[in-house]
């Protein structure tokens, strides 16, 4: 009934494994956008800096705790619910004492 698997099917098999697996990696992700270099925290561990004013970062589904630092601003936290099958986005500002 199935035969032997072409090349071209193997290849598609392939095509389709990674592009799902690519699929449920974006479904996941967080977009923030602040100014530049502003470092991101997520439940408290660091998890980089904003380059160009913007990071997408990869989160499991569920309410996180997002805090933003960088020098002479005040910091800024927010909570966010990453949503299965969504890209979330933020904007935020980052204000001066």
């Amino acid at each position: 009934m199935f035969g032997r698997i072409t090349r071209t099917g193997f290849m598609f098999a392939v095509v389709l494994l990674i592009g799902g697996m690519l699929s449920v990696a974006v479904q996941r992700f967080l977009v923030i956008e602040v100014i530049d270099r502003v470092g991101v925290q997520i439940e408290g561990k660091v998890k980089g800096i904003t380059v160009g004013g913007s990071s997408a970062l990869m989160l499991e589904p569920g309410t996180h705790t997002i805090m933003l630092e960088k020098d002479g601003y005040t910091s800024t936290s927010q909570k966010v619910n990453i949503k299965s099958g969504e890209v979330t986005n933020m904007k935020l500002d980052m204000k001066k004492p």
